[in-house]
């Protein structure tokens, strides 16, 4: 399995002390560029990072056709614009908290990245399970609390005689999947 490319909007506390390190050592993970405010000190945070390239406006890391997910861990006034930006690059995108300044930016943060979400409902309405080991979708139910939450249960056809039918909830909090 190819690792997910990862760009790293941001250089935070957040991001020295956990998301750098799983972004570049985390398994299926690779950091390929990071993107800061402060110019003169990308350089030095991309190799801090493990980063392989940098670029001095967030901007040009959203368009890098090499990166497929974004991780946002900028100051929470400019998380809209750039949630939505990946999102319209067709990227994934992994926002730190709070998500927004209000519910009004949440709101079209969900709404660029609803298509995304529509689709990936789609890929496990149709099949898509954890491990592909046989498990099917047996319900499909949205969040009642969170309109980017959605829960699928499954269950496995085949289970050994004797084993009584066992069903599993995956639950996939906050997915923002870009579509292919």
């Amino acid at each position: 399995m190819n690792p997910l490319r990862w760009g790293l909007i941001g250089a935070g506390d957040i991001v020295r002390k956990r998301v750098g390190e799983a972004l570049r050592d985390g398994r299926g993970c690779e950091l390929v560029a990071v993107s800061r405010a402060r110019a003169d000190l990308l350089e030095a945070f991309a190799r801090e990072a493990g980063a392989r390239r940098w670029h001095a406006d967030w901007r040009d890391l959203v368009r890098d056709p090499e990166i497929e997910a974004v991780y946002v861990a900028t100051p929470v006034h400019l998380h809209a614009e750039q949630v939505i930006a990946a999102a319209e690059a067709r990227k994934h995108v992994l926002c730190e908290k709070p998500m927004a300044m209000d519910a009004a930016e949440c709101d079209r943060m969900i709404a660029a990245l609803s298509p995304a979400l529509q689709q990936a409902k789609g890929f496990i309405a149709h099949g898509a399970g954890p491990a592909g080991d046989g498990w099917r979708v047996f319900e499909i139910w949205e969040s009642q609390a969170d309109a980017t939450e959605f829960f699928a249960k499954y269950i496995h056809p085949n289970l050994p005689e004797g084993v009584t039918p066992k069903r599993t909830i995956l639950e996939l909090h906050n997915l923002v999947m870009a579509p292919r």
